[in-house]
């Protein structure tokens, strides 16, 4: 990251600290209320995965280190991403935060209580994460996101928070793809009380220093829409940053790509990706049939491309396909060539979070190399809804390499 960096982080950390304000989103299902009461806690870390440029891990001990893919990190720890920086931490309980460049996100929390409520509280300083939140299903679980303006806990959906700077002051931007968050600050005018305000599902909310937090309203309109259906129940859409979206061979569901969509109808495999950049898209069946995949492409002001391809499989029973996009005056999406599909990145499973001895989650972390998974109730499945019925099994978040 460098030294200019790193010490921009250092400063908004400083900032973040003598600034007296607490931003909270509250994600909730019919309701949005406080945690349960307090138990011994079981420590717990959780994984990274770097999806492309410099990141760093500022341990708790004080020692940078480049975060490579399986690196753990624990209470204490902050993320740091360069300008070309991106990286996905899977947290313990099978939540996932994909962290976008120039943002450092420290977490403060990494728990299990007593009653087996799971606690994720963290730090966001500045720039932009993406949340996709399990389920919580007891009273004391609690996932929070605090910036310079607010605080955020989450009961299971998916969201965005932008921390910017306006007028020299910090603002929190929420917005939120799936679920309702509730969006909480300081009320001046209430000393003691909080504004409070429900994001829902399409809708974003700011909040600043010493203001009620705004009204929700429309989030901005996508200026591209990419949507790629699979005729198969598993599938995973790479984009052209090496994001990957879609259900995998075990069923479980990943969403990397901020504001992406997942859905299965009919047999299909339905990923929705907003704003993404030029650039190849790849798609990655399982199997040992030929796929049809067809790539609608919407940019804003122009006709809708559709482009119907097959992911052929190989020998191995694995088959891919993709697009290249292209926007110069006018979108041009054509199918990549069989020599190109090679050349596709493809996803790839990050070692599985591990839970620790009993206290609370303080320790700098530990490689997982030679690591036993954890198989405790605590595990959960990613599975992005803003409604919680079943538990959910953790999964892990793969990282797109290139072969």
């Amino acid at each position: 990251m460098g030294r200019r960096g790193v010490g921009r982080s250092a400063r908004l950390r400083v900032t973040v600290g003598t600034i007296a304000f607490a931003f909270c989103i509250a994600i909730a299902l019919d309701m949005i209320g406080g945690a349960g009461g307090a138990g011994q806690a079981l420590g717990a870390s959780s994984t990274i995965t770097v999806l492309g440029g410099d990141v760093r891990v500022r341990h708790v001990s004080g020692d940078v280190t480049t975060a490579t893919d399986g690196d753990l990190l624990a209470a204490g720890d902050s993320i740091e991403t360069a300008a070309d920086g991106r990286a996905v931490v899977t947290f313990f309980e099978g939540s996932t935060v994909e962290i976008e460049p120039s943002s450092t996100l420290s977490v403060d929390t990494l728990s299990v209580e007593a009653d087996g409520g799971t606690v994720v509280l963290m730090t966001q300083a500045v720039g932009r994460t993406w949340h996709v939140v399990t389920k919580l299903l007891t009273g004391s679980s609690r996932y929070e996101v605090r910036t310079p303006a607010s605080t955020a806990s989450v009961r299971g959906t998916e969201f965005e928070v932008q921390v910017d700077t306006s007028g020299g002051e910090p603002v929190a931007t929420v917005v939120t793809t799936e679920g309702r968050v509730a969006h909480s600050a300081p009320d001046p005018a209430r000393p003691g009380q909080t504004s409070e305000v429900v994001v829902t599902a399409g809708t974003q909310a700011s909040a600043r220093p010493g203001r009620p937090v705004e009204q929700p309203r429309p989030k901005p309109a996508d200026q591209r829409t990419v949507t790629v259906r699979v005729e198969a129940p598993t599938s995973l859409v790479v984009d052209s940053l090496g994001r990957a979206n879609g259900v995998r061979a075990d069923g479980k569901v990943i969403a990397q790509t901020p504001g992406a969509r997942v859905e299965r109808r009919d047999g299909a495999v339905i990923v929705t990706l907003p704003n993404v950049p030029d650039g190849r898209i790849g798609t990655h069946v399982d199997g040992s049939k030929d796929v049809a995949v067809t790539t609608t492409v919407a940019d804003e002001g122009a006709d809708p491309i559709v482009v119907r391809d097959t992911a052929r499989s190989t020998g191995s029973g694995q088959g891919k396909t993709g697009v290249d996009l292209e926007k110069s005056g006018k979108p041009a999406v054509r199918p990549i060539t069989p020599p190109e599909r090679s050349a596709l990145p493809s996803p790839k499973p990050t070692p599985t979070p591990r839970l620790r001895a009993p206290g609370p989650s303080r320790a700098t972390p530990q490689h997982p190399q030679g690591a036993a998974p954890a198989t405790s109730d605590a595990d959960r499945r990613i599975a992005p809804s803003a409604t919680a019925h079943p538990p959910a099994e953790r999964t892990s978040t793969p990282r797109p390499s290139r072969r």
